[in-house]
């Protein structure tokens, strides 16, 4: 496989804004050397092509980068394993392990991040015997390395820089450099570009795309610590970050006011008032603003950072005779928001308190909405429910469970690998052999499901594929199940 050298001015692109300093020439220098050990490694083919071994080789030197330097990222990543999950990290013993110092199972941890957001549709095993002797091999040139490479102090100055206390948008390029270009955050800034991928055909693409890094940047969590780019900063900084992206779904306001340094807005659908940085708008939608002519009303997204509010992403003038149909929009949005937990309540009721209750075929699923929960499913949702129970279930099997976030949730994959007193399809071979698939499928099965389901030993039969035996496969997926649910659904957290 072919590999391109990684120049200094390449290797910068892993700083902030490109970043000059005097380690560049060194730091390129190690990334190369892992480049080349990844593309003889036995493993190269879970790369796509030789600019991700390049994009694996920097991130993985990233790490070496940020031990040498004493960034905290690392540090920031183990205190939150030890928080969550009380041990310094998943999946490996730490037994022989020395903080602040390169240790081989940081690098394995980290190889296998870096691999799993290449996007492979499987979980691999962490404990992949080639990710391991690879591992090894990178971490044996970092030790060498480690008592006479430089640091980068100039990373360490940027992230501590109080100017962002006061600027947001200081602030938010930080946060582009925390979701773009850290090592840590490789998975975030792929989904990224599969999100731009998706929507390049559409007529307002380059509109969507801008939308879509915004939410991103605000709320995205794909890294292993689970936190978004704004908590990441507040860690590696030590500053107060209190930003709020709550208010960044598009939105109808009302221009009420054009204050020095403020444009008062009011939100259509609630009533909210806020006072709205002037600084954060476009230019020239300011210079062309004038409530002469009578009311102004736009469709735009909100942010607090700090106590104070800034305009981001979208920002449309809305023509006054459109204004109910797309209010009318917002407020169906909201509606629906508000009735998952009436509707978890209700499930709670209608199943006599018990967590999940199982059912098979479409008629006993109509039956216990109609009898138990008091409610007639539309029509138009019940022939999506006919093709998905023709498409997707095994059987007709499918299990309801109230949640928070879907009200009341139908589940129609891996019933059988539920293990739970109620549940007449639980198969504990399959949920030994696929059972996995609960903890994979953020798409068709809510995080607080998940969870709920771990919590009272549903998927304590559930195992890894693992060269040690189903033994050992059983045991490492149970001691770490938690740690996997998190990873698999960071972005539904």
């Amino acid at each position: 496989m072919n590999i391109k050298k990684i120049y200094p001015a390449e290797w910068r692109k892993m700083h902030p804004d490109g970043m000059r300093a005097d380690s560049d020439q060194y730091f390129a220098g190690i990334a190369n050397q892992v480049a080349q050990l990844l593309a003889h490694s036995g493993i190269e083919d879970v790369f796509p092509d030789g600019n991700d071994i390049s994009v694996a080789a920097k991130r993985l030197t990233g790490y070496f980068e940020d031990i040498c330097t004493g960034l905290g990222i690392w540090e920031t990543l183990i205190d939150t394993f030890k928080k969550r999950y009380g041990k310094t990290m998943p999946f490996h013993d730490t037994s022989e392990y020395y903080p602040g110092e390169p240790n081989p199972q940081d690098v394995q941890l980290l190889l296998w991040d870096i691999i799993q957001s290449f996007g492979s549709n499987r979980f691999i095993n962490p404990e992949n015997p080639g990710i391991a002797s690879v591992s090894w091999d990178i971490y044996s040139i970092f030790d060498r390395e480690y008592d006479d490479a430089p640091d980068t102090p100039e990373l360490v100055e940027y992230l501590h820089d109080p100017v962002m206390q006061t600027d947001f948008w200081q602030m938010r390029k930080r946060l582009e450099w925390i979701f773009m270009n850290s090592y840590i955050n490789l998975r975030g800034y792929l989904d990224f570009e599969d999100s731009i991928e998706e929507i390049s055909h559409d007529q307002h693409a380059e509109m969507k795309a801008y939308v879509s890094y915004l939410q991103h940047l605000y709320t995205d969590r794909h890294n292993m610590a689970m936190l978004t780019p704004a908590e990441w900063l507040a860690a590696l900084s030590g500053q107060r970050i209190d930003l709020d992206s709550t208010l960044f779904t598009n939105r109808c306001y009302r221009i009420i006011g054009n204050e020095i340094d403020t444009i008062r807005v009011r939100d259509l659908a609630n009533n909210s008032e806020y006072s709205v940085e002037k600084y954060s708008f476009d230019e020239r939608w300011i210079n062309n603003l004038s409530l002469a002519d009578g009311e102004k009303n736009v469709f735009m997204g909100l942010v607090r950072y700090n106590d104070k509010f800034f305009q981001c992403g979208t920002l449309v003038d809305i023509p006054t005779e459109d204004v109910d149909a797309i209010l009318k929009q917002v407020r169906d949005y909201d509606y629906q928001r508000s009735l998952a937990p009436s509707n978890k309540e209700q499930f709670r009721k209608a199943s006599g308190g018990k967590p999940i209750v199982f059912v098979k075929g479409l008629d006993k699923l109509t039956e216990f909405y109609k009898k138990k929960i008091k409610v007639q499913l539309p029509e138009d949702y019940l022939n999506h429910l006919r093709d998905t129970v023709r498409e997707h279930t095994t059987d007709g099997m499918m299990a309801l469970m109230g949640t928070p976030d879907s009200g009341v949730l139908i589940i129609t994959g891996y019933i059988p690998a539920i293990k739970h007193k109620d549940n007449p399809f639980y198969d504990p071979d399959f949920s030994a052999q696929y059972g996995q698939g609960l903890l994979m499928n953020p798409n068709a099965i809510d995080y607080s499901a998940v969870c709920t389901m771990i919590d009272l030993g549903m998927l304590s039969d559930v195992s890894l594929k693992s060269f040690q035996g189903q033994e050992h496969g059983h045991k490492l997926l149970q001691d770490n199940i938690q740690f996997v649910a998190d990873y698999m659904f960071a972005q539904h957290r």
